[in-house]
């Protein structure tokens, strides 16, 4: 009887537990707001990172996709996927992660003259 070929596996990149991803997420907030501010059109990085709590709500409120793409590990693993649902969240999402990481739009001022 002919012995099976061993399977070598592919190593695997260690993913964080669902149920606590966002609290390991909020342990790489440099990492995300560098990455979410190199992602923003016309928009400035905030000089303060948000508070880990104030990121782990936000990040709670998301689809548990999104959620584990806000992981560093989870994200570098899965560069093309992440951009996809990161890069592509539907507005009302999307500012609110904004809100963590980048400078309000600056309003133009307006002196009620026409110009």
């Amino acid at each position: 009887m002919p012995s099976e070929p061993d399977v070598v596996a592919a190593p695997v990149a260690p993913q964080p537990e669902a149920p606590r991803v966002c609290e390991a997420a909020s342990t790489h907030l440099p990492a995300f707001a560098h990455y979410w501010a190199s992602h923003a059109k016309d928009a400035e990085p905030l000089d303060d990172l948000p508070r880990p709590q104030d990121f782990v709500t936000v990040c709670h409120a998301m689809a548990e996709n999104v959620q584990l793409c806000m992981h560093a590990t989870y994200r570098s693993a899965h560069v093309d996927r992440c951009d996809a649902v990161l890069l592509r969240l539907d507005a009302a999402t999307r500012a609110k992660v904004d809100g963590l990481f980048l400078k309000a739009p600056a309003v133009a001022a307006s002196d009620g003259s026409s110009r």
